[in-house]
């Protein structure tokens, strides 16, 4: 609660006074928070994770923390709850009309405080906030790797071709360049941060494969 700091930030149209003082949201009582997981691409080397534009959030969690800060209760809403979606103000801020019937997953499009008003009204508790989660790391071997984007978009596209080989020209449009160079690049940061130089394999003249389990 204390380590918010700087990345508290007001709903659309408010003023930051709304946040209090630079120590983040002055919080007291009981707690509930949004927790959510983005795929937006917003701020990433263009193509890394495809062209498909807005934000979704297919991982949902409303953390409880209790007064005495001594414990929580999570709660995990599934992707595909449909919910009614009272009108919100999105980022930009034009006006949100409320809605019927939405899939949950798909209001974090319209920003955050659109996706936590709707969990709201659905849980019948006040939310104070929402965190947003974009992925930056990798788990291979029970060890957590830091891992960048772009280098997230390569191993997905590795694993996706499950031990198959994939060209140079298949990972370049990943990497937004043409120069060839930059794929062997990527391979090496890849494998430099993975610990493991064979974790990706050079199939000569043809491209790259993920190693299989035993290899």
């Amino acid at each position: 609660m204390q380590n918010i700091g700087e990345n508290a930030v007001a709903r659309p149209g408010a003023t930051t006074e709304a946040l209090g003082d630079t120590d983040g949201p002055d919080w007291h009582g009981p707690v509930n928070l949004l927790i959510m997981g983005s795929d937006t691409r917003d701020g990433q080397v263009s193509g890394d994770y495809g062209d498909v534009g807005g934000a979704r959030s297919d991982v949902m969690m409303l953390l409880h923390v209790a007064e005495d800060r001594e414990s929580a209760t999570l709660v995990s809403i599934p992707r595909d709850t449909m919910v009614a979606a009272p009108e919100c103000t999105a980022e930009d801020g034009r006006t949100v009309a409320a809605r019927q019937a939405v899939q949950i997953n798909g209001l974090l499009d319209q920003g955050p405080f659109c996706a936590l008003d709707a969990v709201a009204e659905l849980a019948l508790a006040t939310v104070a906030g929402a965190l947003i989660v974009r992925a930056r790391s990798a788990v291979l071997d029970g060890r957590v790797l830091p891992i960048s984007p772009s280098g997230l978009a390569l191993l997905r596209l590795l694993a996706q071709a499950q031990g198959s080989v994939v060209s140079r020209e298949e990972v370049l449009p990943l990497l937004g360049t043409a120069d060839a160079h930059a794929v062997e690049v990527a391979i090496g940061r890849l494998r430099e941060a993975a610990g493991r130089r064979d974790l990706v394999r050079t199939v000569v003249k043809r491209g790259y494969r993920l190693a299989l389990a035993g290899e």
